[in-house]
């Protein structure tokens, strides 16, 4: 049995206890809550969140969109000021060759940037007629292997930031988070969307249907 002063102490120490839980529980609910929402609006569409898987930060805290072709949330900025947008059925830029195009830009500058040795040499495999598929692979990765980690290519007249991916495979393009080169992106898309907008076939692809990423 315990003796009266191991009893006084016990609950003594329990009764500290539970104010202590008491405490924190208070703390934690009591608690400033902070989020982020990144909401984007281009030429007078309509005001769109930023899902966080679109969004992407650098060590350093910069702030990178991903332009992913198939989803809902990019579309919806880039072709949502377009009329009768909100009529399309599961619209989509998965075959927009924009995105292929800015693929290239960035290939281009990294021809320039990367200066590991045999660099040159590894992209004049890659375009070479007789180079084989298994040589183009190669190619690829050792590009990526040896590229810094952002590249810059100009469109118009504003300098802008994209994020190196990992694999060619992606289709997505990965920009600064900053108005002007976000403008400058959407802008030099939707030139490629405007451009095939007398050939009905080729605009169905180009904003079409597509099944991805679009909320219920």
């Amino acid at each position: 049995m315990l003796m009266a002063s191991q009893h006084s102490l016990l609950v003594s120490f329990l009764f500290e206890w539970s104010c202590g839980l008491k405490r924190f529980l208070a703390q934690v609910s009591e608690a400033m809550q902070v989020s982020e929402r990144i909401l984007l609006k281009y030429k007078d569409g309509p005001e769109v969140i930023m899902p966080p898987t679109l969004i992407l930060h650098d060590e350093d805290g910069q702030k990178w969109v991903k332009f992913q072709p198939s989803h809902y949330a990019v579309v919806k900025l880039i072709l949502g000021h377009v009329p009768n947008f909100s009529k399309q059925k599961n619209p989509s830029l998965s075959n927009c060759d924009q995105f292929s195009a800015l693929q290239s830009m960035m290939k281009e500058e990294l021809k320039k940037n990367v200066s590991s040795g045999g660099a040159e040499d590894v992209f004049e495999e890659e375009e070479a007629e007789t180079a084989s598929k298994a040589s183009n692979a190669r190619a690829q990765r050792a590009l990526l292997q040896n590229a810094p980690r952002q590249v810059k290519v100009t469109l118009g007249d504003v300098d802008v930031f994209l994020k190196v991916p990992s694999s060619w495979k992606c289709a997505d393009v990965t920009v600064q988070l900053d108005e002007h080169q976000l403008t400058a992106v959407c802008d030099f898309i939707m030139d490629g969307v405007e451009s095939t907008a007398s050939n009905k076939r080729k605009y169905s692809k180009c904003g079409g249907p597509s099944k991805t990423n679009r909320p219920a």
